[in-house]
């Protein structure tokens, strides 16, 4: 995952609360390894959402 990717993606998702465009960035876990999440980038409480599990559901709801 790309900084460029989350960037590009943020206007196409958005809040299922709000309605506000999803905002990435990222994370250092326990063990220094670095994951991209989503989040609503106007606080409406959105849970924070991996962005492999976003780009499967994404994935999975175009090949329907």
């Amino acid at each position: 995952m790309t900084v460029q990717k989350i960037v590009q993606n943020r206007r196409l998702i958005k809040s299922g609360k709000c309605g506000a465009g999803l905002t990435g960035y990222w994370c250092t876990g326990k063990m220094k390894v670095r994951y991209a999440y989503y989040a609503c980038g106007m606080k409406c409480n959105h849970k924070c959402i991996p962005v492999k599990v976003l780009e499967d559901a994404v994935i999975k709801h175009l090949k329907e």
